[in-house]
């Protein structure tokens, strides 16, 4: 049997009883139009309302009540986009709030010891340089390092190992 996205009740009663096969229709009738209406009420990036359409499904397809009409769904679901998308905003502006208060500002001796380091950092020789850069800017794993230069991953840790402590003054 076809299921019919444009009956409402049919669908949101099958939908509200588990069935996964109305819920797929449900899925690809009003998966795009949901992400485009999300994006134009709230001026977010693609990413941010396909996360939080995703979660209306996910929302739709657990506690989706049986509808009457096609007004009261979308009337239900641009509620349940828009608690998303207000819960999404609230979210990331106390994590941004919460990240700068963790971000004082550099003190002086902050920028001195920056400076110093950055010196340092200069003065080494080109291996070494590479050695950190690969493990700290590109975020490699010694055994991706190891491949690259020919060494085990022993071999690369105490290599880095050494080039740290000659940073800090060890040596």
């Amino acid at each position: 049997m076809e299921i019919d996205p444009g009956n409402t009740k049919a669908l949101s009663r099958r939908i509200a009883a588990g069935d996964t096969a109305a819920f797929a229709v449900f899925y690809e009738h009003w998966f795009d139009r949901c992400v485009v209406d999300t994006r134009r009420r709230t001026g977010l990036d693609e990413s941010a309302c396909l996360d939080i359409v995703q979660d209306a499904m996910l929302r739709v397809a657990t506690r989706m009540p049986v509808f009457e009409s096609e007004v009261e769904l979308e009337r239900w679901l641009r509620r349940v986009l828009v608690n998303g998308a207000r819960d999404r905003i609230r979210s990331e502006t106390r994590r941004v709030r919460r990240e700068s208060q963790l971000r004082p500002e550099p003190t002086q001796q902050d920028l001195d010891a920056i400076r110093e380091l950055s010196a340092r950092l200069a003065a080494l020789d080109v291996e070494s340089g590479e050695l950190l850069r690969r493990r700290f800017d590109l975020g490699w794993t010694l055994e991706r390092i190891g491949r690259e230069l020919g060494l085990g991953p022993g071999a690369v840790d105490g290599r880095i190992r050494r080039v740290l402590s000659k940073l800090r003054g060890e040596r």
